[in-house]
């Protein structure tokens, strides 16, 4: 409390006192009226002094009466408290949840009306800052409590709030937070997505307080569209990219994470999701997947690739695991980031395992067993019905039996019965990449039989249209 000025119009002559009858100020919020007293005209006419005791707030309703005469209304609204200020705040640097202390005056009496906020860069009308999570009084009219709410930055201010009226930014409010720490980051997808950080500072959630979002750096690149989704966890956008052992840094609101979140971003290993078997004569091996990078152009970008299969020998009793690589050449990303071309070597059978490398990171484990050798075809069979004199010979046309490397490990059958292994010949058919393979028709009976070639443990399917072979009818000989 104290005295204040009200200025206005026809208030009567310097010095006067007596002819004021009163002048009362009416609280908008609560009705309550506080009359001022020991009026005195201080400029003819236009001002009187008089003195209020202790309140709060602004817009308080101004009335008087002058020898009887009452205003017309005009002060309604127009006298308020001399709104709070703060002189210091201790600490000056804390993190959430600490207590600190703001000094200042016009603070009031009661903790009820008092609101106590960190403002600073990014706030606006829509978002005024934020609210300590605990705002009460602790001395009357000059000392203010403050639990440090979430929020992230420096050089901000303490701004107290008394019944509707705000202290202004100073350099006595100035108040900073710790700075921001990075504890882990999400791989990210080489084609680029969200990514989620982890750490401790990071501000308070929600589209509102975006703006207190300065940067996030991922090596040499911006993460865009960054959101906090809680203190500890916040996502942005990361570009595309391969590779691991990147820097990210968060700055909020000035407030750097500096070196805590070196070298832990990094893309997404490559996974690998399907294999087209290539044929047994080696050629085109397409590797479908995620995380492969960018499409290769001129040379660059270019993916390892590994093939091999698990091959398990005795040596002195013990089981031995022997990796045999087959040849992978001239490999590319054909469509960026999920399908790798190359060129492998001839073989056959199936359960080999792939290995993609992009930029240092492994496909793991993901490759294991994926690749098999493309299951043999048959076109066509000749003869197809057994010689009535002596041994046939069936000559069976058609792709991926192998070559003639792999004889040893291809089984030919007349649907249940097999050819002798011994009789087996294979040439491939020039330009056509075909291949024939002949053997002598094991006994049997039937007709319309399907022919099965077996190589590395794969199986044609049956091609009932040229794909079979009969037996001559039974004949009694006595």
């Amino acid at each position: 409390g104290g005295m204040t000025t009200i200025a206005g119009n026809n208030l009567g002559p310097l010095g006067s006192s007596s002819h004021i009858d009163y002048i009362n100020l009416t609280d908008p919020r609560t009705g309550a009226v506080q009359a001022c007293v020991d009026p005195v005209v201080t400029v003819d006419d236009l001002a009187v002094n008089c003195t209020v005791g202790p309140g709060i707030g602004g817009g308080w309703d101004i009335s008087m009466s002058i020898m009887g005469q009452e205003d017309d209304g005009s002060g309604a609204g127009k006298w308020q408290y001399q709104s709070p200020s703060v002189t210091s705040v201790s600490p000056r640097t804390a993190s959430p949840g600490t207590t600190i202390f703001v000094e200042g005056e016009n603070f009031g009496l009661d903790t009820k009306n008092i609101s106590i906020s960190v403002v600073g860069p990014g706030d606006s009308e829509a978002c005024l800052g934020v609210v300590c999570r605990i705002s009460r009084l602790s001395v009357p009219h000059r000392q203010v409590v403050c639990v440090v709410p979430d929020s992230a930055g420096e050089n901000l201010d303490i701004i107290v709030e008394v019944a509707g009226l705000r202290s202004n930014a100073t350099d006595a409010s100035d108040f900073s937070y710790q700075n921001p720490i990075i504890t882990s980051v999400t791989p990210a997808p080489t084609q680029g997505g969200v990514v989620t950080i982890f750490g401790q500072g990071f501000g308070p959630d929600g589209e509102c307080y975006k703006p207190y979002i300065d940067s996030i750096e991922l090596g040499d690149d911006l993460c865009t569209d960054a959101l906090v989704i809680r203190p500890n966890a916040m996502t942005c956008v990361a570009p595309p990219g391969v590779g691991d052992n990147y820097d990210a840094v968060v700055t909020l609101r000035g407030s750097s994470s500096r070196n805590t979140g070196f070298g832990l971003f990094r893309y997404a290993n490559p996974n690998i999701t399907g294999v087209v078997p290539p044929p047994t004569v080696g050629g085109e091996l397409t590797i479908n997947g995620e995380n492969f990078g960018p499409e290769t152009v001129d040379g660059e970008d270019v993916p390892l690739v590994v093939v091999w299969p698990d091959q398990e020998e005795v040596s002195f009793g013990q089981v031995q695991v022997v990796r045999s690589e087959k040849v992978v050449t001239e490999c590319g990303v054909s469509v960026a980031h999920s399908v790798i071309t190359c060129t492998i070597s001839e073989g056959i059978g199936a359960n080999y395992s792939a290995n993609v490398t992009v930029a240092g990171l492994g496909s793991r484990d993901t490759g294991l067993r994926a690749v098999s050798y493309a299951i043999p075809v048959v076109e066509s069979v000749s003869p197809q019905i057994q010689s009535e004199v002596g041994p046939t010979t069936i000559t069976i046309t058609g792709r991926n039996f192998g070559s003639p490397a792999y004889i040893d490990q291809i089984r030919v059958f007349v649907d249940t019965y097999e050819v002798d292994r011994t009789t087996l010949r294979l040439w491939p058919l020039q330009p056509f990449n075909l291949y024939e393979l002949t053997g002598r028709a094991p006994p049997g009976a039937g007709i319309n039989l399907p022919i099965y070639v077996h190589v590395g443990g794969l199986v044609n399917e049956a091609n009932h249209v040229n794909g079979w072979f009969s037996y001559t009818s039974p004949a009694i000989v006595s």
